[in-house]
């Protein structure tokens, strides 16, 4: 939760272009643009994301279960074309765990699957929709989709100081309160840091935040599947297949 110490301007679609000539408001339109500026480029972006569930009383936390995870996303025309990234929890005492969807397929390494695979393999792959390609992220709404950028931004407040728009939304996929949300940007108009917060949730008091941090906009992005030699799929494995496997394959197929 934020508490605004500037001056709030609202926007709504392309009025208040700017504040003056020195120091002009990025429109949503100006957003947008640049975002689509960079799907057209066909290069990529890297990120930081960290995801705190913390157990709340009184006002004090108790205790927090804290989620990072780091990697690459390859922009296209047509949208996210497939990303990296690796992943650590902080109540998982094993090597992180690395996914990569790329052509329709996701590859996950984790040494939790070590007793369930061949001992010459690494991976376990499986088909994924191409929906699974904007989940990179744990967060409930993906602003690397324009459609879903502009109507974030469509009912949000800036804030002049911090160059941040700011609202709150509710998400299908939570029974609670709405979300509170911040999209910082950059001079270039585009994503700097994306952060939300909801809760407490539940009779154990939970708040769970997310907070992503972009950087690298326009980098090089060669996203390949592991070699072929260390991969495994998931159907040869039968009903042994892990739970943590499944899970991230049902997650990637949902979208």
């Amino acid at each position: 939760m934020f508490t605004a110490v500037a001056v709030l301007v609202p926007i709504a679609g392309t009025a208040h272009a700017s504040s003056g000539p020195s120091n002009p408001i990025p429109t949503p339109g100006a957003v947008i643009a640049a975002l689509n500026a960079e799907f057209a480029k066909g290069a990529g972006v890297r990120f930081n994301e960290t995801e705190t569930y913390a157990t709340v009383f009184m006002e004090k936390t108790l205790s927090a279960s804290i989620h990072e995870s780091s990697g690459v996303i390859k922009l296209s025309r047509t949208g996210i074309s497939s990303f990296d990234k690796t992943q650590i929890s902080d109540r998982i005492e094993r090597r992180p765990t690395r996914t990569i969807v790329v052509d329709g397929t996701v590859y996950v390494r984790d040494s939790g699957l070590n007793s369930l695979i061949r001992p010459d393999v690494e991976w376990v792959s499986s088909p994924v929709e191409e929906s699974a390609k904007d989940s990179w992220s744990a967060i409930h709404f993906d602003i690397l989709a324009p459609g879903t950028l502009k109507n974030l931004l469509a009912k949000a407040t800036f804030d002049r100081k911090t160059n941040s728009y700011r609202g709150t939304k509710r998400s299908p996929e939570i029974s609670t309160d709405q979300i509170n949300w911040t999209l910082w940007l950059g001079k270039d108009n585009l994503p700097k840091r994306f952060h939300t917060s909801y809760g407490p949730v539940s009779k154990f008091q939970i708040v769970v935040t997310n907070d992503i941090r972009f950087r690298n906009w326009g980098t090089p992005a060669d996203i390949t599947a592991p070699p072929a030699h260390l991969v495994t799929p998931s159907d040869e494995l039968g009903g042994s297949l892990s739970q943590s496997i499944q899970e991230t394959v049902n997650r990637l197929r949902a979208g």
